[in-house]
């Protein structure tokens, strides 16, 4: 229920009242048609397209309040348009979009739409291929992490390998040293004892009878208290081109031994059958007892001194000796590192020698 804005009577809200009451646009209020002097001629023309368009007099008095937004002013020719108007405007607006695209040739249409399939495919691939990379790269990051892992453990054996290095050298020292002290040892127990080869072996052989012989071919008499063990040593060899064992002269004393090998270095020449021994005539030598290895050494001497022509090659008590002329220092050969050092001097002057005839 609604009052009149001139009379303030009541105005009933009903259908029935819609051809004599008008509303304001602006203030909302309600008048009554013969309040405001309009006929309904009046009124259909301030309804235009069935939408009130009427303002009472007090809002068209009252001034236009300034706003301070961007929204232009509707003119009146725009306020007269009708909603019909401003829909078909509005639908005008919105068709030259469709008119655009409607104005496409399909050919193109159907063209952009299968480059934009393709590189959406494309796009697909890249990420399968970007998916692959990246678990390719993380197994590779794992397969670096542990082959460093492996690496450092390695760097640590090796660390520890060169520990264990230093005490192989060590020990190979020590092991060296042990073996230089026992046969020393070892060639002291040899210091009564004469070695005799090249004397033939036969079965049934009478050794002490064959050492007395010998003894008498070199001018020394041995009484039989002098002489402790007569034997052959070694491993007895079978075929025609055979050797015979050497024959060991335990001795009681060294002063008889010592005699012995004085008499033997004055008196070389001898052979198998000045001392009555059956078969071949073979000829005798006789030398010191040694231990494996000087023996070796010995051997390894002689083949040196004969290339490097030395005159004498000897040994006394176990150690080996060398001297290359009467009035030269007399060399010690204590290992085989001597020999190799001595065969490096001559090898070096050979060359200098060739170099200076040819500068």
């Amino acid at each position: 229920m609604n009052n009149c804005g001139v009379c303030n009577k009541t105005i009933k809200d009903d259908k029935s009242s819609e051809d004599t009451i008008v509303c304001c646009t602006s203030c909302l209020k309600k008048f009554h048609l013969g309040c405001l002097h309009l006929t309904r001629s009046e009124l259909k023309s301030a309804r235009v397209a069935g939408i009130n368009q009427y303002r009472c007099t007090s809002c068209k008095t009252k001034p236009k309040e300034r706003t301070h937004d961007a929204t232009p002013v509707r003119s009146a020719t725009d306020s007269n348009k009708t909603a019909a108007d401003r829909y078909k405007n509005t639908e005008c607006k919105s068709n030259p979009t469709e008119k655009t695209l409607t104005s496409i040739p399909e050919e193109t249409l159907r063209s952009f739409t299968q480059s934009l399939l393709q590189l959406q495919d494309a796009f697909d691939n890249m990420k399968r291929e970007m998916s692959a990379f990246t678990c390719a790269l993380n197994s590779t990051t794992e397969d670096v992490e542990y082959f460093r892992k492996e690496l450092s453990d390695m760097k640590k054996e090796l660390k520890d390998l060169d520990k264990y290095k230093a005490e192989v050298v060590d020990l190979r020292a020590e092991v060296l040293e042990l073996r230089h002290e026992l046969d020393a040892r070892q060639q002291q127990k040899y210091l009564k004892d004469v070695e005799l080869t090249g004397i033939t072996e036969h079965q049934g052989e009478n050794l002490p009878q064959m050492v007395n012989n010998l003894s008498a071919k070199l001018g020394i008499s041995l009484e039989p208290h002098d002489v402790d063990d007569i034997k052959r040593v070694g491993q007895r060899t079978t075929g025609s081109d055979s050797r015979p064992r050497p024959v060991i002269v335990t001795l009681t004393r060294r002063a008889p031994r010592e005699q012995f090998l004085r008499a033997a270095r004055v008196r070389r020449g001898l052979t198998t059958d000045m001392i009555q021994v059956p078969g071949n005539s073979r000829r005798i030598y006789v030398n010191e007892h040694l231990t494996k290895s000087n023996r070796v050494l010995f051997s390894k001497a002689r083949a040196c001194g004969l290339q490097l022509k030395f005159k004498y090659v000897w040994t006394s008590n176990g150690s080996v000796f060398m001297r290359r002329t009467e009035t030269s220092s007399v060399l010690r050969v204590t290992s085989e590192t001597i020999l190799e050092k001595l065969m490096n001097q001559q090898v070096n002057k050979n060359n200098t020698r060739i170099d200076s005839q040819y500068s």
